[in-house]
């Protein structure tokens, strides 16, 4: 209402400048699509607007570019666009590089430059539209291009759309052609070192590196692969080549553990996803990384019966109660509790203060059993794993210290 002034020609004064402050902050904050009037005046005013969440509004902004207007960012846009994370980050990143290839072909159309059409390609690809980066290249003669540093992008970047589609044939022909033409470059060797760990073959990337490459190059290819890999099987194969090979470089790759073995779970394999579960906390992972995946998918099973079948499984494996059906889907938090409560004694930096407030949930809901199936699942725990709680720290000594505290 009071924005309808400004847009009739008259200003604001301070208390009306204030008030449109909190209206529009209510509506951000609401994800609510703001008004020609409101978006034009934040756009004038933005140096006024210090009340407001900048990142909100600079998302907001950015939005507004990129899905209405189709326009390119300015370098301090896309610096925040692709290092803030926020929850439609993906969908946003995908068309600012959709726009940017469009710029470099019309670049190409103008001025004839072929490395305008080596970007849009690149472009293309990390705006996940494969078959429009191959479109890109797919007319050129190479035979008449003069610089073979050129031929060389332009190759890598075609292999790199037919690694994209699966063809790893035509991928791995692009990348030989592009370090023939130009050996000197590390972008074709960190192809082929992609194509060959999607192989099960692991020795190019070493190549890469000794012509240049960066150990955060290769990384961010290695989660590329680690992230598109969708056979279980190689997945397995590759997490465990990169944790043994260095576990402390390649730690992000426990992550994909975690989430392959949620993906088992969802489809109620639950013995292939402990399987992953295990991995993962013997690799490293904190058993609360798990209980939280495994928190998210009872969340969002919406088959009721699915949901029950879960929480039944999960209630035999963690706290073996014979009266499991006093739960119900609501009672979901308290199935992992006992989990929490290992888990925390297992982090050196919790406190007793934390194991107390565990417990206590516990006893809610377990009543006399509470006691007898947390040290029963610890005995099974430190069966599985020894050392998982230090090196001479007795559980059940610490449990049933507790346990005489609880009150």
């Amino acid at each position: 209402m009071i924005l309808r002034k400004w847009g009739a020609g008259n200003q604001l004064d301070d208390t009306e400048a204030a008030w449109a402050i909190i209206e529009l902050e209510a509506k951000i904050k609401r994800n609510r699509v703001l008004t020609e009037t409101e978006y034009n005046w934040l756009v004038q005013n933005r140096q006024d607007v210090v009340f407001l969440e900048k990142k909100e509004i600079l998302r907001y902004l950015i939005s507004r570019k990129l899905l209405d207007d189709g326009k390119r960012l300015d370098a301090i846009e896309v610096a925040w666009l692709q290092h803030d994370e926020f929850k439609d980050k993906s969908l946003l990143l995908k068309r600012y590089h959709e726009i940017e290839a469009l710029f470099y072909e019309n670049e190409y159309n103008g001025t004839g430059n072929k490395w305008n059409l080596a970007n849009a390609s690149s472009h293309w690809r990390k705006a996940e539209k494969p078959k429009s980066a191959l479109a890109v290249t797919d007319k050129l003669n190479f035979a008449k291009i003069k610089e073979d540093k050129l031929k060389s992008a332009l190759l890598t970047t075609r292999g790199g759309a037919f690694r994209d589609l699966g063809d790893l044939d035509q991928a791995e022909s692009c990348a030989m052609q592009a370090i023939q033409y130009y050996p000197q470059s590390h972008h074709p060797y960190t192809l082929m070192g992609a194509i060959c760990f999607e192989r099960g073959q692991y020795g190019w990337f070493a190549e890469a590196i000794q012509r240049g490459a960066s150990l955060r190059d290769q990384d961010a290819e290695l989660k590329r692969i680690v992230k598109d890999t969708k056979d279980s099987k190689k997945l397995w194969e590759l997490i465990k080549y990169l944790l043994d090979k260095d576990s402390e470089r390649y730690s992000w790759a426990i992550r994909y553990l975690i989430e392959t073995g949620g993906i088992y779970f969802k489809r109620g394999q639950y013995s292939e996803g402990e399987e992953w579960f295990e991995e993962a906390i013997q690799r490293g992972a904190f058993p609360r990384a798990q209980d939280a995946e495994l928190k998210r998918i009872v969340r969002d099973t919406e088959d009721s019966k699915k949901r029950r079948e879960l929480i039944d499984y999960l209630l035999n494996d963690t706290v073996g109660l014979e009266n499991k059906n006093t739960y119900t889907p609501e009672d979901s938090d308290t199935v992992y509790s006992v989990k929490d409560l290992l888990g925390t004694i297992h982090n050196p930096r919790a406190n007793e203060a934390e194991m107390l407030s565990i417990l206590r949930k516990l006893e809610s809901v377990l009543g006399d059993k509470t006691e007898e199936s947390v040290l029963q699942h610890a005995d099974d725990v430190v069966k599985i794993n020894p050392n998982l709680f230090g090196v001479g720290v007795d559980v059940n000594a610490l449990i049933k210290k507790l346990w005489k505290k609880r009150r």
